[in-house]
């Protein structure tokens, strides 16, 4: 469902750098039940770009549709550092 059905979506940003979706794999978890069944990285140069995207006509129904089937929806804002 995440690749198939919301990934287009999210991938009509005009700056979207890059987007890694995460999908657990059952067999190997350590919890009896995960509180989540996937997640969506998004990959911006800068924040601007971001911002700008979020805020563009084409975020509105991905926006939409993530609200309608994610229960908790956080958005962590990060700075890489690759150490290799």
């Amino acid at each position: 469902m995440w690749v198939r059905l919301h990934a287009p979506l999210t991938l009509e940003f005009p700056h979207l750098k890059g987007y890694r979706i995460n999908i657990p794999i059952d067999e190997y978890q350590n919890l009896e039940e995960l509180p989540f069944d996937g997640t969506a990285e998004l990959r911006f140069d800068s924040l601007e770009d971001m911002k700008a995207d979020y805020a563009a006509e084409e975020a509105k129904e991905a926006v939409a549709d993530a609200k309608s089937f994610i229960d908790v929806l956080y958005h962590i804002c990060m700075e890489e550092h690759v150490a290799k």
